[in-house]
């Protein structure tokens, strides 16, 4: 059944609630009633009576009645206030006792009640669908964390910290199927927020009533960290929507805690982006990782591998009590790693295979979607970790397949200019020189549209390098050295823009035949990226050669193609402008300034 249909009386409902903790408490108040006490679903006790029963149930030995009628008014009173009435939970209530009549008999699979938990939020919220559960991978790696505890460890430290985590099945599964001891942290500013928050509050009582968990959540920060000592660490960290830089900065402080913390096996859950980003500072984290010796492995996930959340992300696989010569790279986030059954457009679950996969990597075999690489040869000027670079499984062949049976090389379609390095000039010895901006890598935003070059250098004006490399509005440019595949359309009417040394120019014979637009998607789309990464030389610095790109193969064009490739060029385009504006109004605002004159009356 389809889930739209499962819920399609409660879909109606998902307008009520602008803030998803509202939802979250009133589902997981519904849920411990329909494990511990059905009848009550039948009856039209409001949700602070509902609530307050269940906080006594669970809380009842460990705060006063007073204290826990508080916390229900508390709860009550925020989503009375901004975001939901309680006829609009009434109305829930008696449509999710009409669900529970029909599939009482998973309520006692605990698996199978949060899955359902975790499906019927994700229908009222739409946006938000917290606490996902990918519980085959999540089993595999909490049973390698929790086997890395041995019976002569220190009595108190045997214990795994889980450090801001996402995931709640994995404290499950620790918990109560690997009988691990969890301490839970949160990392927060300050404490007192954290404890009166309703955000901690609607994670607490989720945790509690509807996947039994009571350990409480510490709010803590990284140096008070540094004193505590576990044996197992888990985290996985939310990717909700934010710049690059943010999660980089996550992902590094973290490891810096769990690194110091825990003595045996870890596992952290990042944005994908941490495993291949080329600024300094992302190299340089990387680098030190492979010095320390304790990655063990690095496995590539799908997108929607968090129920609605399209980011990419990547589990990070550490061993504090040993050093490895060679890493495992393990690429699971193609189609035949995937369930068809249960994966859907919002939620991407692995198969059995990819589990079973995942399971012989931690113990040293190799399998059809890993690699194993010496680390040290991983220590290059980029350092890459991303699985993708080094593993060719079934889909790379599939995506070569695709790729090559283009009938043109780009060569007969297109001019090819590589860039050239172009020397600083000094005024002082150079007559005559000018001033230009200079393309990189980290111009070329996610949508591939460039219009905002900053980076300025002085060159020699009769440098034919510099003339060579100059970009027209509608170029396209292609990263072929350090990072390969990186594609961008230059959208900018400025004639000082040069392209950096990493660059190839790529500038269509003839526009109403072969446009920019349609190379520029056939360069960014999902085949010829994989393609790309599978022709890639080098071992210190990646590189596309020449001959490579030149005989890269390319689509014949048709109407359809053409208008297809203008319809999302056009998209892209209309996003970079709206970008530039919101970044004028941001300049503006900060540039606000009151004048001595403001100050004078006025009649």
């Amino acid at each position: 059944m389809e889930q739209s249909d499962k819920f399609k009386s409660l879909s109606a409902l998902g307008e009520k609630w602008y803030n998803y903790n509202s939802c979250l408490i009133s589902l997981a108040t519904l849920f411990y009633l329909a494990r511990t006490d059905s009848t009550k679903l039948a009856n039209s006790c409001s949700i602070r009576e509902d609530l307050l029963f269940c906080l006594q149930k669970e809380y009842g030995d460990k705060y006063s009645p007073e204290e826990l009628k508080d916390a229900a008014t508390y709860i009550t009173k925020y989503i009375d206030k901004n975001h939901m009435d309680e006829p609009t939970y009434q109305l829930l209530k008696s449509q999710f006792f009409q669900l529970y009549t029909q599939r009482f008999e998973m309520f006692n699979d605990n698996l199978k009640r949060v899955n359902f938990f975790t499906e019927l939020q994700a229908e009222l919220l739409k946006e938000h669908a917290e606490f996902f559960i990918e519980s085959r991978l999540t089993g595999v790696f909490t049973s390698y964390v929790a086997g890395g505890i041995t019976e002569d460890s220190n009595a108190k430290s045997r214990s795994v910290m889980v450090l801001d985590n996402y995931n709640p099945y994995a404290e499950y599964t620790l918990q109560f199927e690997n009988n691990c001891k969890v301490d839970v942290f949160k990392v927060a500013d300050k404490e007192k927020r954290f404890h009166f928050s309703l955000d901690s509050y609607a994670e607490k009582l989720c945790r509690s009533l509807v996947y039994n968990l009571t350990n409480p959540i510490t709010a803590t920060t990284f140096p008070a960290l540094e004193d505590k000592s576990f044996s197992g660490g888990f985290s996985f960290l939310n990717i909700y929507p934010q710049g690059i830089a943010e999660w980089f900065n996550r992902a590094v402080n973290h490891y810096q805690a769990l690194s110091k913390s825990v003595k045996g096996r870890f596992v952290m859950f990042v944005h994908n982006s941490v495993t291949y980003l080329s600024q300094s500072e992302a190299t340089t984290f990387r680098k030190r990782i492979i010095n320390e010796g304790h990655l063990k492995a690095v496995v590539n996930l799908p997108k929607f591998f968090t129920r609605q959340v399209p980011f990419p992300m990547c589990a990070m696989v550490f061993d504090t009590t040993s050093i490895y010569g060679e890493v495992s790279f393990l690429d699971l986030s193609g189609k035949d790693c995937l369930d068809s059954v249960l994966s859907d457009r919002q939620h991407n679950v692995l198969n059995e295979n990819a589990a079973t996969e995942l399971k012989e990597v931690l113990a040293g075999e190799k399998t059809g979607h890993s690699v194993f690489l010496d680390a040290m040869k991983l220590n290059d000027d980029q350092c890459l970790f991303d699985p993708s670079c080094y593993v060719a499984g079934p889909e790379h062949e599939e995506s070569v397949d695709y790729i090559e049976k283009g009938e043109l090389k780009l060569e007969n379609i297109a001019q090819i200019y590589r860039a050239q390095v172009c020397s600083a000039a000094d005024p002082d010895v150079v007559k005559n020189t000018e001033i230009v901006h200079e393309l990189n890598l980290n111009d070329v935003p996610q949508t591939g549209v460039m219009s905002d070059v900053q980076k300025e250098i002085r060159v020699s004006s009769d440098d034919s390098r510099a003339k060579r490399s100059r970009l027209q509005k509608g170029d396209i440019v292609l990263s072929i050295k350090g990072t390969i595949g990186k594609v961008g359309y230059f959208n900018d009417d400025r004639t000082d823009v040069i392209a950096g040394q990493c660059f190839a120019v790529i500038r269509t014979l003839n526009e109403e035949r072969y446009p920019q637009s349609l190379i520029f998607c056939q360069l960014k789309s999902y085949d010829m990226q994989r393609y790309l990464k599978m022709k890639t030389t080098g071992d210190k610095i990646k590189v596309l050669q020449s001959k490579i790109l030149k005989q890269l193969p390319m689509y014949k064009s048709s109407k359809n193609l053409r208008e297809e490739a203008d319809k999302m060029v056009s998209k892209l385009l209309e996003l970079d402008r709206q970008r530039l504006e919101i970044k004028r109004a941001v300049e503006q605002s900060t540039s606000f300034r009151i004048e001595d004159d403001s100050f004078k009356e006025t009649n």
